[in-house]
């Protein structure tokens, strides 16, 4: 018998400028606030052997298929059960905070939560385009997301 479960997920995605990336050293610009963009001692746009070595002096750090995965972190206030860091051209270029819920109810509760939390911090967010969540991109161009995906768990 397979067992429905939700995942929550939270997303940070950089966006890259054409002479390199952009970091965010303040927390808002005369057009609006700005997503953070360090995590774990790791900064968007760190090579993987430095976001590697800055996470694992603290955390365990699992390495998959050119990401690196970290379990059981506290961030935003909240405890997620995995963070996926994800690089592109060898760069540090997406922050996924997941965590998995058995209740439907228990991952809209939460999802609420975090964007009403977001809405105070970032503002007014758009739709995701398949529906299941809500986005804000700042004024470099960096975004921060909020999805549900219902699903079913792998270990039954």
């Amino acid at each position: 018998m397979r067992v429905r479960s939700i995942l929550l997920s939270l997303t940070i995605v950089l966006t890259f400028i054409s002479c390199g990336t952009q970091k965010a050293a303040v927390s808002s610009t005369d057009e609006g606030p700005i997503i953070q963009t360090k995590f774990l001692g790791a900064e968007f746009g760190d090579s993987p052997f430095r976001v590697y070595n800055r996470i694992s002096r603290y955390r365990p750090v699992k390495s998959n298929d050119g990401s690196y995965t970290v379990t059981d972190q506290d961030f935003g206030g909240y405890s997620w059960h995995f963070v996926q860091m994800q690089f592109v051209e060898k760069m540090l270029y997406i922050v996924n905070f997941q965590q998995e819920y058995r209740y439907e109810s228990a991952a809209n509760d939460r999802f609420d939560s975090i964007y009403r939390m977001l809405r105070m911090k970032y503002g007014d967010m758009k739709p995701t385009s398949n529906g299941n969540g809500f986005s804000f991109t700042d004024a470099h161009k960096n975004m921060v997301t909020i999805t549900v995906h219902p699903g079913t768990s792998k270990g039954g």
